[in-house]
């Protein structure tokens, strides 16, 4: 099964645009008493829109009969509000993991795992994400990525070493007046 694998961050969003509620999680410049507060940047993500650009490469690889997998770093306790938020969004997919309650190591570590468990089940083609360590977690996977900036575009598609991208997924990373 060929699969389709955008994977979001913590802090910053490759499916959903936070940067709204990012100062929840980020210290502003010069300050060193701050304390990132995950669980209000968590429930006020829900409010957030999905990047346009993402969530139509989403629809064309579900079109084109890749399947889904959204892969976050949130707690599997913001599993429903997450799963509500892709409902609300039109967002379909075949399976949403999330990091281990109370497992608090870095994101790039958690998803190295996840990745190794992903390509037991599914033939990964694509991996989405807006961090430039987490890209490099799915390169390491042989998974070819497109990268996510802030303002929700995204960059052109790059395949690891060695490895070579899907021409199927390719195809759809074209602009419509392309194809």
């Amino acid at each position: 099964m060929a699969d389709w694998t955008p994977s979001s961050s913590t802090s910053t969003g490759a499916l959903c645009d936070v940067r709204s509620v990012r100062h929840y999680v980020e210290a502003p410049p010069g300050e060193k008493r701050f304390k990132p507060n995950f669980d209000l940047f968590h429930a006020r993500s829900s409010d957030c829109p999905a990047h346009d650009q993402v969530k139509s490469l989403a629809y064309r690889c579900r079109d084109a009969g890749f399947a889904i997998v959204i892969v976050t770093g949130k707690e599997a306790r913001w599993e429903a509000l997450t799963s509500a938020w892709l409902a609300r969004e039109g967002i379909d997919y075949d399976a949403l993991v999330t990091r281990r309650s109370n497992d608090y190591r870095p994101d790039h570590v958690i998803k190295a795992e996840i990745a190794l468990e992903l390509r037991a089940t599914y033939n990964l083609r694509l991996a989405v994400d807006d961090r430039q360590d987490i890209i490099a977690v799915w390169h390491a996977a042989r998974v070819p990525t497109v990268q996510v900036t802030q303002a929700g575009d995204l960059l052109p598609l790059k395949a690891p070493d060695g490895g070579v991208a899907d021409a199927r997924i390719e195809a759809e990373l074209l602009p419509l007046e392309e194809r």
